[in-house]
């Protein structure tokens, strides 16, 4: 009986272990703990109203080089201080980016390990530049605030398979990586992307043949101010009814050609060109070019009129309320209905980019205003304007609104010139041809 019992005793004591064993290496279920972090801001006291700095910092492939592009706040103008302090006219891309940082929601911690930052592309650009780590480097955002105080400082590094709108990201300094949504097409070092390409404010391309009067092409060649070369003059006008804009003039060299033997698309590369004059650097002005092309007189300083034929912009006059010149590729201008008439001057060369395979060339441009007063009609003098005094004021009436209606189209010349005189633009090539496009005559 006692045999028995202990017996029992040890098959349960058994069981027990075997209970205990069995327990220990069943695939229970794992529990998931969710990261405290996740759902929550990656900035919580951010404020975008704070931002009065902005520094971007990423890898341009194409040039095997880190770029960094610093732009700061001056009252309500934004500026490019390494670049003379150019103003920033692409304020949408200003706007996205104070906000870029602004409720960021952490979609999941990703990693907590730094080993991973090759990995998920989250390596600083500023910190490394080796050959081996290039690939994995990400795009750095540092926003600061009056006291140049960092208040966010993110780096933005690979987007997350199949969903495009998330990136891998990680503040900087800290080795954590989350997942969030971010658009990392705003974070670029290229200059060209924070300005506007429509650098003469025209209105909107559907508009402008409309509020256009005249556009005239010129195509010429100056290897200095007395040898000019004549490759091709076109003008368009608005003519007919119902009005349109076409063709009036266009010669080739020194023959006259008709309006068919125009490319097709002449005008309309012509047109677009004019929205698309992107920046690829500024220069700037001499300080005395820049009182030289604010006055409004005759340019008459030998320095400034010096520095300007050297950059292939060749002076001759103060007219029309503008400084009128000519240029070493040639110009495009364009007359509104409103008077004022928009010039586009191509100069020299400023510099060679690419290699021998994809060689570019950048030219030097200058924009100039001046005012067409052949627009606005003269009226004409009643015969018995001097007898009846309802028919003077009238009269009176048309001339002083004439008059005014010049006077509001010379300000904006003037406004336009004392803006764009402090500048030399640097524009590529492909810009150019689009102003100034080919026109091959069969002999």
């Amino acid at each position: 009986m006692k045999s028995a019992i202990q017996t029992t005793a040890l098959m349960g004591v058994v069981a027990a272990i075997a209970a205990v064993a069995a327990a220990w290496v069943y695939p229970w279920p794992k529990v998931v703990t969710k990261n405290a972090q996740v759902n929550k801001p990656l900035f919580e006291d951010y404020e975008t109203s704070s931002v009065r700095g902005i520094e971007v910092v990423t890898y341009n492939e194409d040039k095997s080089q880190i770029e960094r592009l610093n732009l700061k706040r001056k009252g309500e103008r934004w500026l490019i201080p390494q670049k003379s302090e150019f103003d920033v006219t692409g304020g949408d891309r200003v706007i996205n980016i104070t906000k870029a940082l602004n409720g960021r929601t952490v979609l999941e911690v990703t990693s907590d390990s730094q080993t991973d930052h090759v990995k998920f592309g989250v390596v600083d650009p500023s910190e490394n530049n080796t050959a081996s780590s290039r690939s994995s480097l990400g795009a750095r955002l540092e926003l600061t605030d009056r006291n140049r105080k960092v208040i966010g400082s993110l780096i933005v590094g690979n987007a997350v398979k199949n969903k495009p709108d998330n990136h891998y990201v990680r503040v900087t300094g800290k080795p954590t990586v989350y997942t969030i949504e971010f658009n990392k097409n705003m974070l670029s070092a290229d200059f060209s992307k924070w300005t506007s390409p429509n650098l003469l404010g025209l209105p909107s391309s559907q508009s402008t043949t409309r509020l256009a009067s005249t556009i005239d092409v010129n195509k010429y060649r100056i290897a200095d101010s007395n040898n000019r070369e004549d490759i091709y003059n076109v003008r368009f006008a608005v003519t007919g009814e119902p009005a349109r804009m076409s063709v009036v003039s266009a010669t080739v060299g020194d023959e006259e050609i008709e309006a068919s033997e125009l490319p097709s698309g002449f005008l309309q590369s012509v047109v677009q060109s004019l929205f698309q004059l992107q920046i690829a650097d500024v220069v700037n002005q001499s300080k005395s070019a820049v009182k030289a092309l604010s006055a409004e007189k005759d340019a008459g300083e030998e320095a400034a009129i010096t520095a300007l034929q050297e950059a292939g912009f060749f002076y001759r006059q103060w007219n029309a309320g503008g400084h009128q010149f000519d240029a070493a590729n040639g110009k495009v201008s364009i007359g509104m209905s409103d008077g004022v008439r928009y010039h586009v001057l191509v100069g020299g060369i400023a510099n060679q980019v690419g290699n021998s395979d994809s060689l570019k060339l950048l030219y030097r441009v200058i924009l100039t205003a001046d005012v067409d007063e052949s627009g606005f009609d003269e009226p004409e003098k009643p015969s018995d304007v001097d007898k009846d005094e309802a028919v003077k004021k009238a009269y009176l009436r048309k001339v002083k609104e004439r008059e005014q209606l010049i006077d509001t189209a010379q300000q904006m010349a003037t406004e336009f010139n004392r803006k764009h005189s402090m500048w030399i633009y640097v524009m590529d090539e492909t810009v150019i041809k689009g102003l100034l496009p080919e026109i091959e005559i069969s002999p």
